[in-house]
């Protein structure tokens, strides 16, 4: 059974970096080395570096350790045990410290991350708070896989509190968003019907596109336009605007080709034709029917240069108007 350990190491500068030199190498260095009297393999071992017996009896082949700071403050390399560490230890003082005896083989280091990156998750960077020259992790072994099976670039960048804290909301929203989106149709459909869905796609589009001019205009000249609401797109070159025409039916099953004939009306509407105001697009929402039951209805939109927003577009289209109003 794989486990998980935490292995601390000495910080200084030119330790860390003469430790991270040795971990390409496969050697997994720890303090407490400096005599050879503090050999593990010694069954006499001496005074502080007996501690470390723990270390040597417990890491078998196949293990994962975490090794904080060694390729930097606040990062921390995630190592794989090459052998049991009961077997593969060794005693050597042969650098310019003449510390740093005790030596554990690993692999060479694959991954690594930042604490504060995202997917860092609450629990683990607890534990890696944890004073001791080592310790075990095995109820942070998810999240660490989850580490190990991230790109290292994703796992080294930071992210600041409100980073962290959106990420927390949208990975939430992300496992249940099918459900979540279903429901807030549902409750949408519940609390609108008819005419009052103009209001709410006028709403939603606003909030989605908060720089574009969104407003209804059915009533009395919706006979001559077909349209209920229209969406005015500032052009990036003078004041003139393009616009979208958007007729909106309460329609369930299968619908006729009644809302596209009223669209249509739009191509003829001299006033969203002028040097100040051009017509672009022209579409039809039908906030029950399937796209399934209406393919005659999506062939005929085709033709005439219409976009239909089926059930399932309204449901994605009021879950992008709830995630921008979150992110204001």
């Amino acid at each position: 059974m794989k486990r998980y350990w935490g292995f601390r190491i000495d910080t200084s500068a030119r330790q860390r970096e003469f430790l991270a030199e040795e971990l390409e190498k496969g050697n997994l260095r720890q303090g407490w080395g400096y005599e050879e009297c503090q050999n593990l393999n010694n069954p006499n071992v001496e005074g502080s570096a007996r501690r470390n017996l723990s270390i040597k009896k417990n890491v078998k082949k196949g293990d994962i350790l975490l090794v904080p700071d060694i390729k930097g403050y606040g990062t921390v390399a995630i190592v794989e045990a090459a052998e049991d560490f009961d077997s593969g230890y060794r005693f050597d003082r042969n650098n310019d410290f003449g510390d740093f005896g005790h030596v554990f083989p690993v692999k060479k280091c694959e991954n690594w991350f930042v604490r504060n990156n995202a997917l860092v998750s609450g629990d683990l960077r607890s534990s890696l708070r944890t004073p001791m020259r080592f310790w075990n992790m095995d109820h942070c072994a998810e999240n660490i896989e989850e580490l190990r099976n991230q790109k290292t670039d994703e796992n080294l960048r930071k992210f600041n509190y409100v980073e962290r804290i959106d990420a927390a909301i949208s990975s939430v929203i992300g496992v249940h968003k099918e459900s979540f989106v279903h429901d807030l149709f549902e409750n949408f459909n519940e609390k609108f019907s008819e005419s009052d869905w103009e209001f709410v796609l006028t709403e939603c589009l606003q909030r989605i596109y908060p720089n574009y001019i969104v407003e209804r205009c059915g009533g009395v000249s919706e006979k001559n336009h077909g349209a209920d609401i229209l969406v005015k797109i500032p052009s990036p070159l003078d004041d003139s605007m393009y616009a979208v025409a958007i007729q909106v039916k309460d329609y369930e099953g299968k619908s006729s080709s009644y809302p596209v004939e009223q669209i249509n009306k739009s191509d003829a509407y001299a006033d969203w034709h002028s040097e100040n105001l051009r017509l672009i697009e022209k579409w039809v929402v039908l906030t029950k029917a399937s796209k399934e039951n209406n393919s005659e209805l999506a062939e005929k939109a085709r033709e005439s240069n219409v976009k239909i927003l089926f059930a399932d577009d309204l449901k994605e289209l009021l879950y992008k108007s709830m995630m921008a109003t979150r992110e204001k």
